[in-house]
């Protein structure tokens, strides 16, 4: 009965080694490693040494603490021991410098995902700090298949006026998701005091818009409260590194900017194209 890791034997046949002193090597390389120094007899120029103090062992080297005379053999090695406990490491103690260098991924239960230029094995490949490379068939000539960005975060958005005005806030506050180079937005508004605004009203965006798509992008506000005469108002691209807010009122498009008081809430979604 035991407690703790497997015990995992590994036998040795009893034998003996024999080295040969120069007066400068200190550590020599024996045939079978060895847990502790108690698992050896050791014999310098016929004089046995003393296992505390004499000489030390780590898996198959032995050092001693002072090198050994010149001599043919003079210096043999028992082992006391023909059986030596292999102790399984415990989890997370084993890491790339205790590997053999070569070992394939696949001989320790890994299936390897391909590196950049590799073919053959499954269906993606990581491509040199570029990102994950999607090996998919029939693709429209020239489409990318390399995600080379995702993150979520928050930011602060912002509103402004291309006329003048400003606007300062009880909250505003704003998340977003990237996938590759597609942004998802929301942002929420309560604001505080309103100074005149006047001209288109902007939205601030985490990422600047696209050009190379042409500034792609839509989106919609909920005005949770708005001056009366706003209907229903919509984002969109500005066509620059911004959204407009507009308000559709019996089919005429116009900015938001005058029905923007100090009690206005706002709860605005969009997508668009950004750079990377």
């Amino acid at each position: 009965m035991y407690i703790g890791n497997t015990v995992q034997n590994q036998g040795y046949a009893p034998q003996v080694a024999f080295f040969s002193g120069n007066a400068s090597t200190t550590a020599f390389t024996l045939p079978s490693p060895v847990a502790t120094t108690a698992q050896l007899i050791v014999s310098v120029a016929n004089v046995v040494q003393n296992p505390g103090s004499a000489y030390t062992v780590s898996g198959n080297t032995i050092t001693f603490s002072s090198a050994p005379p010149t001599g043919t053999n003079n210096i043999w090695v028992e082992y006391t021991s023909l059986i030596t406990q292999v102790i399984a490491p415990s989890p997370g103690t084993v890491g790339s410098a205790q590997l053999q260098s070569g070992v394939a991924l696949a001989n320790l239960g890994y299936t390897p995902i391909n590196k950049a230029g590799d073919t053959g094995v499954g269906t993606l490949a990581l491509a040199s700090n570029a990102g994950i490379t999607f090996n998919n068939s029939g693709v429209i000539t020239g489409a990318s298949t390399t995600l080379n960005d995702y993150e979520t975060g928050v930011y602060t958005p912002t509103l402004s006026f291309s006329v003048s005005g400003s606007v300062s806030y009880s909250l505003n506050s704003g998340s977003y998701t990237k996938i590759g180079n597609l942004v998802t937005v929301t942002a929420f508004f309560v604001l505080g005091s309103v100074s005149s605004p006047s001209g288109n009203t902007t939205l601030s965006l985490p990422f600047n818009t696209n050009s190379a798509y042409g500034y792609l992008g839509s989106g919609n506000c909920a005005p949770y409260s708005l001056a009366t005469g706003a209907y229903a108002v919509t984002v969109e691209n500005s066509g620059s590194n911004s959204f407009y807010i507009w308000n559709f009122a019996n089919g005429t498009r116009s900015s938001i900017a005058s029905y923007l008081t100090s009690s206005s809430q706002l709860h605005i979604t969009l997508t668009y194209v950004a750079t990377f």
